[in-house]
């Protein structure tokens, strides 16, 4: 099951995609970063500057591909 959410805060725009096979979910927006969580430990586990604002965020039915687009029309496709 795919499942995504935008939350906008402070006019700050906060994208979230959960993983449905492993216990993670990423996050991007305004910032121009990309944070994978992990559920369980409720901590971080990596951050990554995209160099450009994300406008959305999915992990592919599987597990194991996110894809990220960004504001200046570039798809980033990562192996999660």
């Amino acid at each position: 099951a795919h499942s995504s959410l935008n939350v906008s805060q402070n006019l700050k725009k906060i994208h979230l995609a959960v993983n449905s096979r492993y216990p993670l979910f990423v996050t991007v927006g305004d910032d121009e970063t990309i944070r994978l969580w992990d559920i369980r430990k409720r901590v971080v586990l990596l951050t990554k500057n995209l160099g450009a604002r994300a406008s959305s965020v999915a992990f592919h039915p599987d597990g194991d591909y996110l894809a990220v687009g960004l504001t200046n029309g570039i798809l980033l496709i990562f192996d999660s």
